[in-house]
């Protein structure tokens, strides 16, 4: 059975896809050319438990009060302006990057736009790219994500990984070849013609 698949993609798995590096990402957020997002938490009232170094434990309550119409819907996928996802392409662990407006919509219009008096901060770990965003990349671009069976074999016999396999695999088809040869010479001498 088939897993259904993911509404969102960390940009490690879309590099694995697209096979590009780090740089491809930020010139595709210079350029906005992709659109990137960030999962919201909302994790309500909760409590963390810390120890510190003098031993000590440290307890934060947290709570959270939810004043929100019935018909109310959450969205938890937020979109980047292209700028702000720059930003946080360059930026550097530990740095953690402001991000003040998010957008409901991969549009990023002034309607589907949240403004917050305090910024939430990512680094480039929280930086996500949506199915749809992905599909609609791809599509744009004519990205092949999927090679042919062929192209997938050929990719893996050039991986430098399967090198060392391959070569002993071909040593030991050499050796059988071999000796099927000298076995076959020696029963054509043995065999007397007729």
């Amino acid at each position: 059975m088939a897993l259904p698949e993911k509404d969102l993609f960390t940009l490690a798995e879309i590099a694995a896809r697209w096979k590009c590096d780090d740089a491809a990402f930020l010139t595709y957020a210079s350029k906005d050319f992709l659109t990137y997002s960030v999962y919201l938490r909302d994790l309500g009232s909760h409590r963390t438990v810390e120890e510190t170094e003098s031993e000590g434990i440290t307890r934060t309550h947290t709570v959270a009060f939810s004043m929100v119409s019935p018909d109310y819907k959450r969205q938890s996928i937020r979109y980047l302006r292209a700028d702000d996802a720059r930003r946080i392409l360059e930026s550097r662990p530990p740095e953690e990057i402001g991000v003040s407006v998010l957008y409901k919509s991969t549009q990023r219009t002034k309607e589907h736009g949240t403004g917050h008096v305090q910024a939430h901060y990512f680094t480039r770990a929280d930086l996500l790219i949506s199915r749809e965003e992905r599909d609609r990349f791809e599509q744009a671009h004519e990205v092949i994500s999927n090679p042919g069976w062929l192209a997938r074999r050929w990719n893996w016999l050039q991986d430098a990984e399967n090198q060392k396999p391959l070569v002993i695999l071909g040593g030991g088809v050499a050796a059988i070849t071999a000796a099927a040869w000298k076995a076959l010479q020696w029963w054509l001498k043995a065999t007397p013609p007729q």
